[in-house]
C-alpha cells in the first residue's frame, strides 16, 4: 500500500525541508448543549496557518503557498505558532466560543510571547483554522 499523501506538502524553505505533519486533518469528539451525547468534528487546517497574502513590496524572496489561485508565501512566525494548534484544538471541548456576525465560530486564545492574537475560524462543514497576527 502507497503512503498516505501529507495534506501539505512539506516545503524548501531557505534550504530546509519544512513539513506540516502537525496539521493534518483529523477527527475529535466533543459534546455540546445542543448534542448532549456528542458530536464528531472533522477539523481540517488552511494555508493560512502558515503563510500571508503576497506583497512584492514586502515579500522580496518569497516561498510561494498558493491558495485556490491566490498567492501567499510562508511566513515562519505563522508556522511557529501553528505548532501549538493541536492543542489549542484539543482544549476547545472545554472552552466557550463565540459567534461571529458572519456566523463562524472563533476562539481567540493567548499564547505566550505571542506579538498579537491567535484567532481560530471554522463553520459547521469543517474546522478553518487561520492565524492572523495583530
Amino acid at each position: 500500500m502507497a503512503p498516505a499523501r501529507a495534506y501539505f506538502p512539506t516545503l524548501m524553505v531557505g534550504g530546509v525541508p519544512v513539513g506540516f505533519g502537525h496539521l493534518e486533518p483529523f477527527q475529535m469528539s466533543v459534546i455540546t448543549e445542543g448534542r448532549p451525547g456528542g458530536a464528531v468534528i472533522d477539523v481540517r487546517f488552511s494555508n493560512h496557518c502558515f503563510s500571508e497574502g503576497y506583497d512584492a513590496v514586502l515579500h522580496m524572496n518569497p516561498v510561494d503557498v498558493w491558495d485556490r489561485g491566490r498567492r501567499r508565501v510562508f511566513d515562519q512566525a505563522r508556522y511557529d505558532l501553528s505548532l501549538g494548534l493541536p492543542a489549542i484544538l484539543a482544549a476547545l471541548a472545554n472552552s466557550h466560543v463565540h459567534q461571529t456576525p458572519e456566523a463562524n465560530f472563533v476562539r481567540i486564545a493567548a499564547l505566550d510571547g505571542a506579538a498579537g492574537e491567535y484567532r481560530v475560524y471554522f463553520n459547521n462543514a469543517y474546522y478553518l483554522v487561520k492565524h492572523h497576527l495583530g
